[in-house]
Order: C-alpha cells, then structure tokens, then sequence
C-alpha cells in the first residue's frame, strides 16, 4: 500500500513539474524565446513519460495526474516570468 502512495506522489510531482514545463514553454514561445521554450519541450518530455508510463499500468493514477496539472499550470502563470 504504501508503494502505491508513493507512485501516486511521484505522478503528482511529475505532473506538477510538467504542467509548469508546459506554461513555461507556452510563455518562452510567445515572448519569442526559442531556447528557452526548446529547453522546456525537453523537460514535458521527461515528465510526461514518467507519469503516462506510471499510470498505463495503474489507471486510478490519473487522478493525482489530473491534480497534479492543475497546480503546475497555477504555478507557472501566477509567476508570469519564467
């Protein structure tokens, strides 16, 4: 049991951290920042893949998924400047 929090943590975190990634990227891309949304793209890859891979073998992980992309994207667009 105490595995399966543990997986549901780290997909919460990873979607938090790609959320962000993604507003990021969003925000480099329309300030005209090419490297800065390219390092970002790099960082929604890495992300994404630990979460999809997490939740394709545990279904009910898309719940900390879902949560986890609603704090990231706050995050990022209450920063503004990243």
């Amino acid at each position: 049991m105490l595995r399966m929090a543990g997986l549901g943590v780290l997909v919460f975190v990873c979607e938090v951290l790609a959320d962000f990634a993604w507003a990021s990227y969003m925000l480099g891309v329309a300030n005209n920042k090419a490297h800065r949304a390219g390092a970002w793209s790099g960082a929604i890859q890495l992300l994404g893949s630990i979460t999809i891979l997490a939740y394709v073998d545990l279904p009910w992980l898309v719940v900390p998924a879902i949560a986890g992309s609603y704090v990231g994207t706050v995050w990022a667009v209450s920063r503004g400047d990243v």
